[in-house]
């Protein structure tokens, strides 16, 4: 999966716990019409998908290494359902596929089971979700912005928060520290907001929240009236 030039101007994750929004159709709709003008790719979360997985691995107590895998299927199934949504998108199961989409101006989707399934940089935990995920694949494809995408109302425009502090609040999973090795600048926002994520991708840095590094990010405190712990199921 290794890319030896940057092609991807973003890194996309669009959250699970979209899939109940009534905006999910306008967000697609944004990413379609910005990836006829530059280089997208989405990585979707688990949604619903996931949640059976949750639901089977506490009660029938699955392995690790069993409920991860049906995991990163059930983000198969969430990105098949995202183009189903949006036709101008194509679900892809490799990154050279989805280079070829992205060429011809259409939003490629990448269900990654089959190419994460074997990341050593991955624990093989059901509690590793889509963020690092993305965070892996921006990492290896030298994306230049990995932006996650989520149902939860983040605070926007008011400087950095870091990693950590994402993790601690359970917006991020507690893998994501461990498994981002990359220059890419990382962005979080609220998917309930198209127009925002629109005005982001555009430039407007006003749109998003930077998440910076352990070292250098601007310190702010998160909300915690806003950002709610939930553990084992960042959205």
């Amino acid at each position: 999966m290794n890319q030896s030039q940057k092609f991807w101007d973003a890194v996309i994750k669009v959250g699970g716990s979209l899939h109940s929004s009534p905006t999910l159709r306008g967000l697609l709709g944004v990413l379609a019409e910005r990836a006829s003008i530059e280089h997208l790719l989405v990585i979707p979360g688990g949604g619903p998908f996931a949640d059976a997985v949750r639901r089977s691995f506490r009660r029938l107590r699955l392995s690790e290494k069993g409920a991860h895998r049906m995991a990163l299927l059930a983000m198969d199934q969430f990105g098949l359902l995202l183009a189903d949504l949006e036709s101008r998108s194509v679900a892809v199961h490799t990154l050279t596929r989805a280079r070829q989409v992205a060429r011809t101006g259409k939003l490629p989707i990448l269900l990654a089971a089959r190419a994460v399934a074997s990341a050593k940089e991955l624990p093989a935990s059901w509690r590793v979700t889509s963020d690092s995920v993305a965070a892996w694949i921006a990492g290896r494809t030298r994306a230049r912005r990995l932006i996650l995408l989520k149902s939860t109302p983040i605070p926007s425009g008011t400087g950095a928060v870091t990693a950590k502090e994402l993790i601690e609040a359970g917006v991020l999973d507690r893998a994501f520290d461990r498994v981002f090795r990359s220059t890419a600048e990382v962005w979080v926002t609220s998917g309930q907001r198209p127009g925002a994520v629109g005005r982001l991708l555009a430039g407007d840095l006003q749109a998003g929240t930077r998440v910076g590094s352990r070292r250098s990010a601007p310190r702010r405190a998160v909300s915690q009236r806003v950002l709610r712990p939930q553990v084992g199921r960042p959205t």
